[in-house]
């Protein structure tokens, strides 16, 4: 055989293998390109829900607590807070985190994650502007945007004052309690955006994440443990030129699987509602957490009131309603516990239901004789009592409120 044949030979091997090996990746990554238009739902147009935000709608959504909402419109809404949901909170400075900027049908945010209001009547004159803090039961979760608190205040503010100029902002976020909300304040009033009229809800948040004597917000261990793992760790912008190529697309979806394990994203007081049945500590927390959580509590409003005094701002304090004090939990579809309900809630609540000061009203008990559905999920009201709430608001601002708007009227 001379050179050249040998030299062919191999050359015919070595190109044969070449080919196979071709068509086996080709084969493979067509194979993995079926598999991930199917299961990965970043691979195509439609807006992607994760796991966990459809678990806990599907363990707690209670279409049956709706009174405004059509059926179809309850599914068409929930579906997009499933999405929004499924995005999850963006980081903010000071404050820790917020909700996403979202654009839905029936579910609105602006870029800080702030709810959409209903619009407010165009009238003349320098319109008294109203800002609602709180947590995602003053954001309203469950409901579209014209049935909050804030969208229900507004349209009662202007029924009772038709000729003067109201606007009410919502300014609730998920997870939020009262620092955060002193921590908004702030920032706002440093952009130079002050309202005449500020209310804070407060109540869920603020019990269960204080009753653990922390105060910090809900978020903390897992921006603690990611800052620590990664803070010495260079990071490279991600490379997108390959990711067209299947096998490459699923190291990607494995890779964000991975660190998307661990990291809560449904709304309200979440999955780790009966975290403190699994504390070792648990006898501790539930004889000293509610005594910590009202100190801590009525710390924030005495700041928040320097604050607004110092600002010229008229503020509120409201302690909300909740599930688990002062309700029949029967009512519920699926009741967040399964057991007896920890000490704390009903300790904290008896706490706060004897603290008086004419910037703070006290409504945990609004629910003792209900006899009908209240709540659309676990924590979150419906539209007939997110607008009895309002309608409590209005009330107990309305003395303040006639001040501001006869001044403005001159």
């Amino acid at each position: 055989m001379t050179s050249y044949e040998k030299f062919a030979r191999f050359y015919r091997i070595i190109a044969l293998h070449t080919f196979n090996s071709f068509i086996l990746i080709l084969v493979v990554n067509l194979v993995m390109a079926g598999v991930l238009l199917i299961s990965d739902p970043t691979s195509r147009d439609e807006p992607a829900v994760d796991r966990r935000v459809q678990t806990h709608r599907e363990k707690f959504s209670d279409p049956e607590a709706y009174t405004s909402m059509s059926p179809e419109e309850v599914e068409s809404f929930l579906e997009e807070q499933d999405v929004m949901g499924s995005i999850g909170f963006q980081h903010e400075p000071w404050v820790q985190f917020r909700n996403p900027e979202f654009h839905g049908r029936y579910l609105n945010t602006d870029a800080r994650g702030f709810r959409k209001t209903k619009a407010p009547r165009r009238n003349p004159g320098t319109p008294v502007r109203i800002y609602v803090f709180g947590g995602s039961t003053t954001f309203g979760y469950g409901v579209a945007d014209d049935y909050t608190i804030p969208s229900f205040m507004q349209t009662i503010l202007e029924r009772k004052h038709p000729e003067y100029s109201i606007v009410v902002e919502n300014l609730g976020q998920g997870f939020y309690y009262s620092t955060q909300e002193m921590l908004l304040l702030i920032s706002k009033i440093k952009d130079q955006d002050i309202p005449h009229l500020a209310l804070f809800i407060d109540g869920a948040n603020d019990t269960h994440q204080l009753h653990f004597m922390r105060d910090q917000p809900y978020f903390t261990d897992i921006a603690t443990r990611l800052w620590n793992t990664r803070a010495s760790v260079p990071s490279d912008p991600p490379k997108k030129g390959h990711s067209w190529i299947p096998m490459v697309r699923l190291a990607e979806v494995m890779s964000r699987k991975l660190e998307r394990q661990g990291s809560p994203s449904n709304p309200g007081i979440p999955d780790r509602m009966q975290e403190a049945e699994q504390v070792s500590e648990q006898a501790i927390l539930e004889a000293n957490g509610p005594t910590y959580v009202a100190r801590r509590y009525k710390n924030n409003l005495n700041i928040i009131r320097s604050i607004c005094r110092e600002h010229g701002i008229k503020c509120y304090f409201i302690w909300q309603p909740i599930p688990f004090y002062e309700y029949d939990r029967s009512l519920h579809r699926n009741f967040p516990y399964s057991g007896a309900i920890p000490g704390h809630w009903s300790a904290t609540y008896q706490i706060m239901e004897n603290y008086s000061s004419p910037d703070f009203l006290y409504l945990g008990e609004i629910l003792r004789d209900v006899r009908e559905k209240v709540f659309v999920d676990d924590v979150h009201y419906n539209e007939k009592y997110n607008e009895e709430i309002a309608a409590e608001l209005c009330r107990f601002i309305e003395p303040d409120l006639n001040e501001l708007v006869s001044r403005f009227s001159h």
